[in-house]
């Protein structure tokens, strides 16, 4: 008969639980590094579609005999939307965001040929809540308005939003293990009463307190003016695209008075 104490060395259990948190913790800035990797190549898979559509626009009136106006062929290449990815470094750690951006003025994105750069200035979409707070934010199709001179770019958006919103899932869920392996492993410690200082437990810290801040987001119908003193001040410091990691909305920044 197997020795229960080398199946599971609950002796040992306090000495190792920064360890074993901090090993969990690297993994997934590993897999936040990789899934950003993945992130890039949706969005230039994106770049790559609308300017192959942009280019087919601008070749099809050269050679059609009715020229479309400059305004005309101005609307149709204009492109609306645009995927933005954005990796923060937070110390040894990583956060990514991604989310779409829309054009606030209609100058023209693309030559035609694809190799001509133009800034983009734009306003961020905001992400409906999601209904539970275990529940990544989503952007509905409804989001995003198209007139009849861009409508061709709706499946293109779409199509890449299905994408950049299975990876934002996976952040999401990712985020959230954490949180709960942490909670499971401490609840495992004080009921074996190993209550030592546990090495490095700052590394949860911040992922534990975004959790909370979000639950109390949602139970205050995102009133941030309810929130406590110090979750008032981890939403004003903390970067936008951490925030968005955990489905919480920047821009409510701009509705707290504490």
């Amino acid at each position: 008969m197997a020795n229960k104490r080398n199946l599971f060395p609950i002796s040992n259990f306090s000495n190792d639980l920064g360890k074993q948190l901090e090993k969990t913790y690297d993994q997934m800035d590993v897999m936040i590094l990789s899934i950003y990797e993945e992130a890039k190549k949706v969005q230039e898979e994106y770049w790559s579609k609308v300017k192959g559509i942009t280019k087919e626009i601008y070749d099809q009136n050269k050679s059609s005999i009715v020229k479309r106006s400059g305004d005309d062929l101005s609307a149709m290449t204009f492109v609306v939307y645009a995927p933005i990815i954005k990796l923060d470094s937070n110390g040894n750690s990583h956060s990514l965001g991604m989310y779409w951006g829309k054009a606030k003025y209609g100058h023209k994105t693309k030559s035609g040929n694809g190799d001509k750069k133009v800034q983009r200035k734009s306003d961020h979409v905001s992400m409906r809540k999601a209904p539970s707070p275990y529940m990544p934010g989503r952007y509905e199709a409804s989001q995003f308005k198209f007139n009849d001179h861009n409508i061709w770019q709706r499946e293109i958006v779409l199509s890449i939003e299905t994408k950049l919103a299975e990876l934002r899932t996976i952040i999401f869920k990712l985020n959230l293990s954490y949180s709960d392996l942490k909670t499971v492993l401490e609840d495992i410690d004080i009921a074996f009463k190993k209550n030592d200082p546990v090495e490095h437990s700052t590394l949860t810290t911040e992922a534990e307190l975004l959790g909370e801040l979000r639950k109390a987001l949602h139970k205050f119908d995102m009133d941030p003016n309810r929130l406590t003193r110090e979750q008032g001040q981890l939403l004003m410091n903390t970067p936008d695209s951490v925030l968005r990691n955990f489905d919480i909305n920047p821009e409510i920044r701009d509705t707290y008075f504490g």
